[in-house]
């Protein structure tokens, strides 16, 4: 989904076994938001939460997308029922801000169940109203939003070891993505956690190769990342 980002419930990376964000502190609930607002009744899933079945089985909506990721996944901002008037499928349109707002992306976000993540690429207008967004619910801080339970914006987040960031503290996902994989392969120590990848190093984490700007000692420090 285009522009946002979601606590990771099943993320994998360099490890063996899969890793989550905090469970009970509203790493489902963007997952369990998003069927409902599209309008499936009931969704049920097996013991992995894969989806097995839904009631109804199929929902009327639609995808505005200008691209795909790496694995070939579109991204999209997602909406329901039939296209919003003036559009017609498979055609070129200009996105504008009441389409957004028509979208589950927008949704979300407005909810403070996701993080806003967008780039350049997405246009200057759509990024200004997902900014001025997620300004309102973030000095909301509703209960269950990520705003409510994200620690970075206080005091920064304490990281002891992976259970810092899988059971007790709630942080941007793509920084925890980054985090696990680190201390996966080198922690717990995050003395020579890079604030950067380097572009010729950028992928050495995620496939699991010591790059040198990370050859260092082992050390017991638990540095806290800074607010803000």
């Amino acid at each position: 989904m285009d522009a946002i980002d979601a606590l990771e419930t099943h993320y994998k990376g360099v490890g063996p076994e899969e890793v989550h964000q905090p469970l009970n502190l509203g790493a489902r609930a963007a997952r369990d938001e998003l069927p409902s607002w599209l309008d499936f009744g009931t969704v049920l899933m097996d013991e992995k939460e894969k989806v097995t079945a839904s009631t109804p089985e199929t929902v009327p909506g639609f995808i505005l997308a200008s691209g795909a990721d790496i694995f070939g996944r579109c991204i999209a901002l997602v909406g329901r029922g039939d296209l919003p008037p003036g559009l017609k499928n498979g055609r070129r349109t200009i996105v504008t801000t009441d389409h957004l707002h028509q979208t589950a992306n927008h949704r979300l976000l407005e909810l403070g169940l996701v993080y806003p993540t967008f780039y350049s690429s997405l246009p200057e207008e759509l990024r200004d109203d997902m900014a001025r967004t997620t300004r309102q619910v973030r000095a909301a801080k509703a209960p269950n939003s990520v705003w409510a339970k994200d620690v970075t914006f206080e005091d920064g987040a304490k990281i002891e070891d992976l259970e810092s960031i899988t059971a007790r503290q709630v942080i941007l996902p793509k920084l925890f993505r980054r985090l696990a994989d680190y201390i996966r392969l080198f922690g717990p120590s995050l003395t020579c956690f890079p604030p950067t990848w380097p572009a010729s190093t950028k992928s050495s984490a995620s496939q699991g190769r010591r790059s040198p700007s990370m050859d260092c000692s082992t050390s017991s420090r638990s540095p806290t990342t800074p607010s803000g």
